[in-house]
């Protein structure tokens, strides 16, 4: 590429030159395209046709034909095009030009297009310049003006640099000549090796990136669903520019406008950046790469493309963690930024960190001298909810650690914040996924208790100021841990040393609470203040903190120095162990918060077995016979899904089908459940309103169920999709998934729509077999509708579909059953 920024003055000129109702010949001469060299006369022509908006001129009526604007004003009205344009232009300036004709993968192309099969398609126009004895390639379409990728349709006049004297091994990126000689490569590329290379746009040349995992733009994904790309980053590029993402369906030739981003997880190392995709869904998708100016706005962001198609069903058998994941910017895991901080990863140099079997998990950084004053915050979220009192941290002998505690099995981000001493507010330097395998019983039994700005350990500079050291209270040596373990069941200690007198005082507090100052008593003397601490053993908590609060005797006041983590013996915290332990009955939080007001249950007995915190469990038993019902009532319309479990001695296993919501209606919802065999079961029901927007659907709650005898239809239920969970829904028939042939089915249904409070139907229903066609109903009234469908041999499925707006082309799916062969 040249040295464009020799050239500033003349572009300056040529924005700036007048060119309206000229000829070629008077447009050279103010142009002064007789006082240049060859190289300074393509520039200056490259940059006053690239400067033309044609979207903001007014041609008149009657425009000279062989003039600039006469060939401007017939590039408007598509009959020329940009290349004829600056060939004409050339030859005014004395310089030979020749149009290239070619492939390009411009707008609308993917990377599973054929050029060879298609060989009308995506067709473009260049030029090649001879310059100081030299054939250059140059693109002035491309360098003047794009096009929207979703609408095709609007143009964007803009300049783009890079298709100015384009090296031709990187114009072979996109550009594919229909005569080879005209790639001016030594090793010129065929066809076929063309369409499989990534398509990269200009940006990803400006900052020297390169592909690593996959030098083909289209990948195949494996049954596993996932796939990881990889890029090359420069050193030198890493500190200046952010990456991320944007992952959409494609449908046929064009990309649905709809992002599927919570699929991938971004992180990053100091020379690369990686793309983890977990795909669970059978289609075409396409995986865009963007750069961004750190801390800044760039207009020109695309990088690179590639198109992920996924043919096989996944293999949930296949232990990967699965989406959604929560969005982070610009990406999970160590950045460049803890560099400056001072800090450097110790535990987790990764994008995830994986709780252990109690929903627990630490991180941990070392702090560079230089930095010691660094404060530190955290935030856990699950979702978009900050969930309190799940992480804290504590510095001990120049390494920062945090913890993390959760109770619910799921995903979780965990975004770290620090700030200089005196510096005036805290920014995030490193963001991680935190994941736990683990259902843990109750909804507060794991929480850190309430510890101010999450901070473990001594708050300086006052601690330090007043002479304190936490020393062990045997030896009397320093001890540098913030815990306090309990050897006993009802007693612990702490003890400091200081070098004078102090006001002290101490309060412990239990989870949200503080506790009665009985629990606690302190000793003290002139060098060491001991705190006695009774423990409430029958307190919920598996963990409590200790306050302390100390000042030289003079002061007005207290200040508040310490904060130690006391934890419970192991013996005095274990659950029993039960195969079946979980967390059931309502989500309180998320059942009412949803307007959710009760739960029923028909044919199946309310009986309470002996589990952990057994009278606050709903636990069913079920002895056969027709379908277990549970009935949810509610203030709001709700998008409702569930769940079957059986659980094992050593593992939860998921009942495909075994569930499904016959009926959901403004303020009631019943799902029915069968059961295959004996054994102890999980049924759990996840909702949310209908207006709300979050993604995913909350738990709200779990029944606990054992079978006694297997229920006397085993048949799956037909599959329901997401169309259906959000609908206004009354199923009478068919229930079972599997449908006989040659045997007329009557199909019955109610189904609408909820807006504003009301439920409307939708535009169009249909049965739809095997994808190929659709079928009226035999009645229609309302919302209401019938078939007497009888499935021929041959037939494989039959789906419910519908279209939700009558301007809408596309049918969702709303239910469907298979055909027995």
């Amino acid at each position: 590429m040249e040295n464009t920024e020799l050239f500033k003055n003349w572009e300056d000129f040529a924005t700036n030159v007048k060119s309206e109702n000229v000829t070629f010949a008077v447009l050279m001469k103010n142009l002064l395209v007789r006082e240049l060299t060859e190289l300074e006369k393509v520039r200056i022509l490259f940059h006053w046709i690239s400067s033309q908006d044609l979207n903001a001129i007014e041609f008149p009526d009657t425009v000279e034909e062989d003039s600039p604007y006469g060939h401007l004003k017939a590039i408007k009205e598509e009959r020329s095009h940009y290349p004829t344009l600056f060939q004409r232009l050339c030859k005014a300036a004395g310089i030979h030009c020749k149009k290239v004709n070619g492939f390009v993968k411009g707008v609308g192309y993917f990377p599973d297009h054929s050029f060879s099969a298609n060989p009308e398609e995506h067709r473009g126009m260049w030029n090649a310049v001879y310059i100081h004895g030299n054939w250059r390639l140059i693109d002035t379409h491309w360098g003047a003006r794009s096009i929207d990728e979703l609408d095709r349709k609007t143009l964007t006049y803009r300049y783009e640099e890079h298709y100015f004297l384009t090296d031709p091994d990187v114009l072979i990126n996109t550009h594919f000549p229909d005569e080879e000689p005209w790639q001016l490569l030594h090793k010129p590329l065929k066809l076929c090796e063309f369409e499989k290379t990534v398509r990269h746009w200009p940006l990803y040349y400006d900052l020297n990136l390169n592909e690593i995992s996959h030098h083909c733009g289209l990948i195949e994904v494996d049954r596993s669903g996932f796939v990881q790309v990889k890029l090359r980053v420069p050193q030198a590029v890493r500190n200046n520019y952010d990456f991320n993402f944007k992952l959409q369906p494609k449908s046929e030739d064009r990309l649905v406008d709809k992002t599927l981003n919570e699929h991938v997880l971004h992180h990053q190392s100091s020379t690369e950046e990686t793309f983890d995709v977990h795909l669970t869904t059978l289609g075409q998708y396409i995986l865009t790469f963007f750069g961004h100016i750190a801390e800044g706005k760039l207009d020109r962001t695309m990088l690179s493309r590639y198109q992920l198609n996924l043919a096989t069903d996944v293999n949930k058998n296949v232990k990967m963690m699965s989406p959604p994941f929560p969005s982070a910017w610009p990406c999970y895991g160590p950045t460049g930024i803890i560099s400056k901080l001072g800090l450097m990863a110790i535990s987790h140099n990764c994008p995830t960190v994986e709780c252990d079997s109690n929903g627990e998990a630490e991180i941990s950084f070392s702090i560079d001298n230089k930095n010691s004053d660094v404060k530190f915050m955290q935030e856990l979220k699950d979702k978009d909810e900050i969930q309190k009192n799940r992480a804290i941290h504590y510095i001990e002998q120049g390494i920062v650690y945090f913890l993390v505690k959760v109770n619910e099995k799921g995903k979780f981000k965990l975004t770290l914040f620090a700030k200089a001493e005196n510096g005036a507010s805290y920014s995030w330097f490193c963001h991680y996924l935190v994941f736990s395998d683990k259902q843990l019983s109750g909804t507060h039994n794991n929480c850190f208790p309430d510890i101010p700005n999450g901070r473990l350990g001594p708050l300086q500079p006052d601690f330090t100021d007043l002479g304190l050291v936490r020393v062990d209270p045997l030896t009397a040596l320093e001890e540098t841990s913030v815990y306090i373990d309990s050897d006993q069941q009802e007693m612990c200690q702490i003890t400091f040393r200081h070098s004078g007198p102090l006001s002290m005082s101490a309060h412990l507090y239990s989870l949200k609470e503080r506790l009665d100052d009985s629990n606690v008593m302190i000793a003290k003397d002139k060098q060491y203040s001991t705190v006695f601490v009774n423990l409430p053993i029958n307190d919920m908590a598996k963990t409590f903190a200790l306050r302390l609060y100390t000042a030289k005797p003079e002061a007005k006041e207290l200040a508040f120095v310490y904060t130690a983590l006391i934890r419970l013996p192991k013996s005095n915290i274990a659950s029993p162990k039960s195969f079946y332990k979980g967390s059931w009955g309502l989500n309180g939080k998320l059942f009412y918060g949803s307007g959710c007001t009760s739960v029923a249950f028909d044919n199946v007995n309310a009986v309470y077995k002996h589990v952990p915190n057994a009278e606050t469990l709903p636990c069913r038993s079920y002895s056969g016979g027709g379908d277990m019902r549970m009935i949810l009532s509610h203030q709001e319309a709700m998008q409702m899904s569930s769940k079957v479990l059986k659980l094992l001695e050593s593992e939860k296993l998921e009942i495909d089908q075994s569930a499904l919501v016959t009926s959901n209606q403004a303020n009631k919802t019943t799902l029915f459940v069968r059961f295959p065999d004996v054994g102890m079961y999980s049924v759990a029901l996840y909702g949310k309103k209908i207006n709300e927007s979050t993604d995913g659907l909350p738990h709200l709650y779990s029944c606990l169920v054992e079978v006694r005898k297997a229920s006397d239809c085993q048949k799956q239920f037909p599959s329901s999709y997401k169309i259906y969970e959000q609908s206004s829904v009354e199923l009478y028939s068919p229930l079972n998934s599997q449908l006989p042939t040659n045997t007329t089915v009557k199909f019955k249904i109610a189904i609408g729509q909820f807006q504003k409070g009301a439920v409307t139907p939708f535009a169009k229903v249909r049965l739809l077999e095997d994808n190929n066609r659709y079928i009226s109903p035999n009645k229609e009234n309302g919302c209401q509708y019938e078939w007497n469908y009888t499935a021929v041999p041959g037939s494989k499925t039959v789906s419910l579909m519908v279209q939700q707006k009558t301007n809408e082309k596309t049918m969702n799916y709303v239910l469907k059953y298979d055909i027995d062969s």
